[in-house]
């Protein structure tokens, strides 16, 4: 098959028609208007051609939301066939040449995650330029026309083919079938019409259980998620865009753009194979069960064998000639020499049935149904499944769902904050930036092909040698061991196992040695504010997801005691299922690497909130009432007297939620008292563990709410999302560090779909580390070195999730 799924990623910009006029550079989808633009006297169509490798399609502009679509289509279309030349549109919009301007068509497409709809206008207008000389006189506008516009002739993106050779589908690399299909109805008694396409059409093929038809019996045989299925939509809809179906000079691009497959010949075979409804292009479904049909997991039945057949008979779905079945055979039977490939041929056709050079689908599906015909199974497969190369790609090419935050990444250069600490005789001077390159970490530890650190040491063999530092009494080393032995058999979200499960004593008495040393630790050396040196590890939410974190383990801090410090921003337990592991993991890293390894507290280290929500009841389920709740009680005994603010090089402020508005110094947060339980016992820390950021226009919005002046409230608002703490603007968020002389804030707290997202800039960054969480968001890690801050994504396609 050709489609082995082997090659890399492709780095090349997909060449999609671009719109008219100003792009958004936001956002990928978007409501448009496309114009069919006909000039009745030479018979000849306007496109659209992108300069990259030439698709064709109609042009387009973007639609604006405070106009009429008839008013805005109208007046955007000038501005198209002007060129851009603002006289000229002026010009043509005083005199126009138009004999006939409606909308021949809206249509309405959701759009996946954020649920709304996004709509495209089809605007056909018929340009007669005897209107022009029949209007009233005005000698300087007509001059303006007729000198700068030329009827039919190619100017920047816009070409004029005639309405023959659009309507015959001659042209080549048409973008979508929307030219061909629209140009057709010009000289026709067509209707308007509105279509709409929601999300319920999108799915209608779910892997559900039990299937409904064939083609959910083959997603679920394929081990097709609903979320791989999401993806997939939003994925297809931003390639296509501003179609919403896939030519086959759009397919060729799309697979060549995710490795999928690079040969042309072989790529338009499959084009042929995904094309069910034979129209010349794909539909969104077609996509979909054309890329089941391939997967390596899917059953050798009925579509899958008339995939096949399509695959090799080029102009027929019930036909296959000599030299199309000669190509399966060769397929087949690759090693055989021409000789051998002939006798071949002549078994298959006495087997299958030809009559004079030709077989027929039902003979062929007979054939393969009784067992005669055999081999058939590994024709057209993927080596590997194109939904995991797919997921894997947005890792690594990133679209949309967060497109500023990599646009960011790739293009901003941040502009250097000089650090300017409140005693400059005592502090050095760091000057801390983002970088703009996004680290990818893949399965093998590798950062963009190459190693993370030189000299790579497996985990297993690196782990072993560097705990011999480790006192032969202590039980961490022990501890930690049990963890990496449990998590292959950690059970089900549903289901669920526990540590040391069987033997909730031995456990016990890990976490009383756990406690004997880290409550007078924390007591004695940290307080609730600490300071940490770069090179520093931070990172964010891990919520139970116990296999994100040993993932981590194996690629960042596997070094330990050498190498970075890490630096843990809260929220190891609740949500997901492995919580009582993954606070016991981290912990137990503390105890074993109290200078490198720092834990801060998160808002769900707190009794209250995770008798809410999970943590709770997951010791009591593991360990049973007696020994859960005394898990529950030591643990959270050690979650009292946690940190909650890092201070990183006396430049970065770091914390699970974000700044404080009770009080705004440093000094404040290192005065609060040992240790704290709930929000009865400290404003301050509440703040700290629950606040967030909005955005300048959020803020507005929430102060108008209130109905308090934005400009009196220094940059703070109530956070209504959370209902406790605070919102914080980016005029609170400069306040604070100005007045503590730090630079940059870095927080965990909330879900971005990549992992990471900045607010403000570059002045504050949200990291997440538990993947799988939201919408299959990313696991990432913010890394501090050399006054750079490096976002490094973990790749953890194959991780299951930690909850349902």
């Amino acid at each position: 098959m050709p489609t082995d799924g082997t090659n890399n990623i492709t780095k090349r910009k997909i060449a999609r028609p671009q719109p008219e006029g100003l792009v958004p550079s936001n956002t990928i989808l978007y409501d448009c208007c496309a114009y069919v633009f006909f000039c009745s006297e030479h018979g000849n169509v306007a496109l659209s051609v992108e300069p990259i490798r030439q698709h064709r399609w109609l042009p387009y502009t973007v639609l604006p939301h405070k106009m009429a679509w008839q008013a805005a289509a109208l007046h955007a279309s000038y501005i198209v066939l002007a060129g851009g030349d603002t006289n000229l549109a002026i010009a043509l919009r005083e005199r126009s040449p138009y004999g006939q301007a409606y909308i021949m068509e809206v249509q309405r497409i959701q759009i996946g995650q954020s649920m709304r709809f996004m709509t495209r206008i089809i605007f056909f207008i018929r340009i007669d330029m005897k209107r022009i000389a029949k209007m009233p006189n005005n000698q300087e506008q007509t001059k303006t026309v007729t000198a700068k516009f030329q009827c039919c002739q190619t100017k920047n993106r816009i070409e004029w083919r005639s309405l023959e050779s659009i309507q015959s589908g001659t042209i080549n690399l048409v973008w979508g079938p929307e030219p061909v299909n629209y140009i057709r109805r010009i000289n026709r008694a067509v209707p308007q019409k509105i279509s709409e396409f929601s999300l319920r059409q999108a799915y209608c093929y779910l892997p559900r259980n039990p299937p409904r038809n064939q083609e959910e019996e083959m997603l679920v045989s394929a081990q097709i998620t609903e979320s791989d299925i999401q993806f997939l939509y939003k994925n297809f809809m931003e390639h296509c865009f501003p179609s919403f179906s896939m030519t086959i000079s759009s397919f060729i691009e799309y697979m060549k753009q995710y490795g999928l497959e690079h040969k042309e010949n072989h790529l338009i075979r499959l084009f042929q194979a995904f094309n069910t409804l034979n129209n010349g292009y794909l539909s969104f479904h077609e996509l979909l069960l054309g890329f089941a049909s391939i997967d390596p997991h899917t059953p050798h039945k009925s579509i899958r064998i008339r995939f096949i057949f399509r695959y090799y008979a080029r102009n027929s779905d019930t036909i296959m000639n000599q030299k199309e079945y000669r190509r399966m055979v060769c397929d087949l039977y690759p090693t055989l020499d021409e000789k051998a490939i002939n006798e071949k041929v002549y078994e298959f056709e006495q087997i299958v049935g030809a009559n004079n050079g030709r077989i027929t689908f039902d003979a062929f599906m007979r054939a393969i149904a009784s067992h005669r015909l055999r081999g058939t199974t590994t024709l057209c497969r993927a080596r590997r499944s194109a939904f995991m190369l797919l997921n894997r790609a947005k890792i690594e090419c990133p679209l949309s769902s967060n497109r500023n935050s990599f646009h960011t990444l790739s293009k901003m250069v941040i502009s250097k904050k000089t650090f300017q600490g409140t005693c400059q005789r005592c502090k050095q001077l760091h000057k801390y930036v983002i970088c703009p390159e996004l680290s990818i970490l893949n399965t093998n530890g590798l950062i963009n092909g190459k190693l993370l650190q030189n000299g790579y040491i497996p985990m297993a063999t690196n782990i072993s040698r560097l705990e011999l530092f480790i006192d032969s009494s202590h039980y961490g080393p022990q501890l930690l061991s049990l963890i990496r032995q449990f998590v292959p058999n950690k059970g089900t979200c549903l289901s669920p196992k526990g540590v040391c499960q069987r033997n909730p004593t031995e456990l016990l008495q890990m976490i009383e040695h756990l406690c004997k040393i880290l409550l007078p630790m924390l007591d004695t050396t940290e307080g609730k504010c600490v300071e940490v040196d770069s090179p520093c590890f931070m990172i964010g939410d891990i919520h139970g997801n116990i296999e994100d974190l040993i993932t981590m383990e194996r690629h960042i801090w596997y070094r330990l005691p050498l190498g970075s410090n890490v630096l843990f921003l809260g929220d190891y337990v609740d949500r997901g299922r492995w919580s009582v592991e993954c606070s016991l993991y981290v912990l137990t890293l503390k105890t074993m690497y109290p200078h490198k390894v720092t834990v801060l507290r998160g808002n769900h280290e707190v009794r209250d909130i995770q008798r809410k929500y999970s943590f709770y009841d997951e010791c009591v389920y593991k360990y049973g009432k007696l020994a859960g709740e005394s898990v529950f009680d030591m643990l959270n005994q050690i979650f009292d007297r946690l940190p909650i603010v890092a201070i990183v090089d006396d430049a970065i402020y770091a914390a699970h939620g974000g700044i404080p508005h009770c009080s705004q110094t440093i000094s404040s947060i290192s005065k609060l008292p040992l240790e704290l339980k709930s929000e009865r016992d400290s404003e301050l820390f509440w703040e700290v563990l629950w606040s967030d950021p909005i955005n300048r226009t959020q803020y507005e919005q929430i102060c108008e709410l209130f109905m308090i002046n934005p400009n009196e409230q220094d940059g703070f608002v109530r956070n209504t999302k959370r209902g406790a703490a605070w919102f914080f603007s980016s005029d609170g968020a400069e306040r604070f560090l100005t007045k503590n002389g730090l630079t940059h804030i870095v927080r965990a707290h909330e879900v971005p779909a990549n992992g990471f997202t900045f607010h403000f800039g570059d002045m504050c960054t949200t990291i997440f580390s538990s993947s799988h969480y939201q919408n299959e968001n990313f696991c990432a890690v913010l890394f501090a070195s050399q006054e750079t801050l490096r976002v490094i994504v973990i790749d953890t396609y194959s991780n299951r999730p930690s909850f349902e």
